[in-house]
């Protein structure tokens, strides 16, 4: 969880600790063995509140407060390294959990940061231990959703194509081809509903793997 009220177990924060006012500054990477995607990224940059954790022998993840703003020969002159967490990780029945004591989800909704995305997705990898229920190389802009039906012993992966979307407009999507998707589980045939073709499976693994040919607007892929 992230945001500046801490849950009610496993987190520990400082005695009587209330969020920090809105600061403007970087949390700064100081190992990156859990965080693959930012091998090339050091500092996030931060703007907001924070709640100020108990001190780790050794964060991950450490605050850089705020630096001189200009001139432009004094930026950063004074700037100032902590040893303030930016997240932890508990031990919580027979798992784990993370708090992020910041908002990272408001963070990214304003800014879209790819290094937000990056320390988030990383994070979830980290508490799924890599065994994600659905890999892909399909681009961003198209949304993918699993959808078990037990009774009917099948699973539906539906693609939606975003890039026709734009505010309140939306216009025909550029279409996809040669979509590469890997789905964790024991399926025999995969069919796409809207090009009513049979796809061929491969499986690695826990994952069968097909090729969407192509994605228009919209496709759902029956695996049973």
């Amino acid at each position: 969880m992230a945001g500046t009220t801490p849950p009610p177990f496993g987190a520990k924060t400082k005695s009587g600790e209330q969020p920090h006012s809105r600061i403007q500054g970087y949390w700064r990477i100081r190992d990156h063995s859990l965080f693959p995607s930012l091998a090339h990224t050091n500092l996030l940059f931060f703007d907001g509140e924070y709640v100020e954790l108990e001190q780790q022998a050794a964060p991950t993840l450490t605050l850089i407060p705020p630096a001189m703003f200009g001139p432009p020969e004094k930026v950063w002159t004074d700037k100032q390294e902590t040893g303030i967490p930016g997240f932890s990780i508990v031990k919580h029945g027979s798992g784990e959990m993370v708090y992020i004591p910041w908002d990272v989800g408001s963070l990214y909704y304003r800014n879209s940061s790819p290094a937000h995305a990056g320390f988030m997705a990383d994070l979830v990898d980290h508490l799924i231990s890599g065994r994600r229920q659905l890999r892909t190389d399909a681009h961003p802009l198209v949304e993918i959703t699993v959808m078990r039906q037990p009774d009917k012993r099948r699973t539906l992966v539906h693609f939606v194509n975003l890039t026709g979307h734009s505010d309140t407009a939306y216009f025909d999507p550029v279409p996809f081809r040669s979509v590469k998707v890997q789905v964790r589980g024991d399926f025999n045939r995969a069919r796409a509903v809207a090009t009513k073709k049979p796809l061929s499976l491969t499986r690695k693994g826990d994952y069968v793997s097909f090729v969407l040919p192509q994605l228009n607007g919209y496709e759902v892929v029956v695996l049973e």
